[in-house]
């Protein structure tokens, strides 16, 4: 039912209900046994109940919407497959399918496996030696660590390195969804970056930070970094325990956003917004956090990305 559907692109698919009896029915979806909730993350169903009068009809719509939620749920084959359960009330029950595939894309992937993908990552059947990792996902063989950060990344910053540098605003101003998906469709086909907002590019750089399974700063090295939110000296000696992948994108981003503040006179940029921003996507909780306890860890996750900003790092 729905092919080639791209990461945070909407695709939408229509059904019709018709009552051909005598009497109104009354329906709504309910979850199959022993689930929560009516159907997977990335579906979304409108209306999921109402009431169809005799010789009426009403158009369900149903809504594909691929974000990082949904990423988590879909198998290495990338196969979109669900099965709905429409039950008429005081009657029977009727199942639906649903079913798809997500294209290729570089957002989601882990950085580990970004860095060892010699070629875009829907171009990777050119590659002549390749092997498969458990997430279905090509490497290259002939390089454990092909590149000290993903390409996808470079491409990104680097855009924004040759046109944004003295832009107001960046990273404060939202971008166009159909520009941020043109970012996402050259990176991933290695064609050129054109869009018409600048902010799409830098928006871009925030969901592709965003995207990874794994958080720049890894899950279980985020308690220590708040600890050492204040302590520039253990902060450094943090990072030099974590993946040298990770501790290289983390190096990268706080390099730029640098050279950003290095422009402060002209794009008014400010440390303080630059590293609340960055702070709540480079340092994630494994587990949801709520309330006070929330407020307290994001401060401390800007506070840790700030003393990055405000002085140099390249160990």
């Amino acid at each position: 039912m729905f092919d080639g559907v791209k990461y945070l692109e909407a695709q939408e698919q229509p059904i019709t209900l018709q009552n051909t009896g005598t009497d109104l029915f009354e329906f709504e979806f309910i979850p199959k046994l022993e689930d929560r909730s009516i159907c997977a993350p990335w579906l979304q169903i409108e209306p999921q109940k109402g009431i169809v009068d005799p010789g009426n009809v009403m158009i369900i719509n149903f809504t594909v919407y691929i974000d990082n939620k949904g990423l988590k749920t879909i198998g290495e084959d990338r196969k979109l497959d669900e099965i709905l359960v429409l039950h008429l009330v005081n009657g029977k029950d009727y199942f639906i399918s649903v079913s798809g595939y997500l294209v290729q894309t570089s957002f989601g992937k882990k950085i580990t496996d970004l860095v060892r993908m010699t070629d875009p990552v829907r171009r990777q059947n050119l590659l002549v030696e390749i092997d498969q990792n458990a997430d279905g996902i090509v490497l290259d063989k002939e390089s454990p660590v092909a590149l000290n950060i993903p390409k996808e990344l470079w491409r990104i910053v680097d855009y924004l390195y040759q046109n944004a540098l003295l832009e107001e605003e960046l990273f404060a101003v939202r971008g166009s969804p159909i520009d941020i998906g043109a970012v996402r469709d050259a990176v991933d086909t290695d064609g050129p970056i054109r869009v018409s907002s600048i902010h799409s590019v830098a928006e871009s750089l925030i969901l592709f930070l965003d995207s990874f399974p794994e958080p720049v700063i890894p899950y279980e090295h985020y308690p220590v970094c708040l600890e050492h939110c204040t302590h520039f000296a253990n902060s450094k000696r943090t990072l030099r325990s974590i993946d040298s992948s990770h501790r290289n994108v983390f190096k990268y981003v706080c390099a730029f956003l640098r050279e950003i503040l290095a422009h402060s006179e002209r794009n008014r940029s400010n440390a303080k917004f630059l590293s609340q921003v960055f702070g709540d996507v480079l340092l994630k909780p494994q587990l949801p956090e709520a309330g006070n306890v929330a407020k307290s860890t994001s401060k401390k996750r800007s506070l840790f990305v700030y003393q990055f900003l405000t002085n140099d790092y390249d160990e």
